[in-house]
């Protein structure tokens, strides 16, 4: 009787598989078509963005006066995007910074620069505070009433 010793094919990994990776390829592919075809309505569920955004900028310094102003964004019954939070600051010695800003909502311990409030109401614009440096801001963002 004639022994026969059968071969088994491993792929890159070590895996024993009967598969050639044509098939394994085909066998992917088919999978992406159904995946992508499955997935091809969830676009319509993002919103568009605003066409037009509102902002607020301005400018104080810190010389004369030792505070820093309080710049609250929206008010108490919308619910705040903020688009971007920029501000420029120079010192006394004509070194000018400009720094991607951050804004916090009371009540929560949330900072963030950019995306929707977790609440619906003010969020504030939070400065570096420097002594004897003068400030320019601006913010773009967007009102959502709910």
């Amino acid at each position: 009787m004639k022994n026969k010793s059968r071969q088994t094919k491993l792929d890159e990994h070590g895996i024993k598989t009967g598969k050639t990776r044509q098939t394994r390829l085909t066998e992917f592919g088919i999978v992406l078509l159904f995946l992508s075809a499955s997935l091809a309505g969830c676009a319509e569920v993002i919103p568009d963005p605003p066409s037009e955004y509102d902002s607020i900028s301005g400018s104080f310094d810190t010389y004369d006066n030792k505070t820093i102003p309080v710049v609250a964004i929206g008010n108490n019954t919308t619910l705040l995007q903020i688009i971007s939070v920029t501000y420029n600051m120079t010192n006394s010695n004509n070194d000018s910074f400009e720094i991607n800003g951050y804004v916090f909502q009371e009540g929560t311990d949330f900072v963030f620069n950019k995306g929707y409030a977790l609440d619906i109401g003010k969020v504030y614009l939070h400065f570096a505070y420097v002594e004897n440096a003068s400030y320019t801001y601006e913010v773009y963002y967007s009102e959502r009433i709910v």
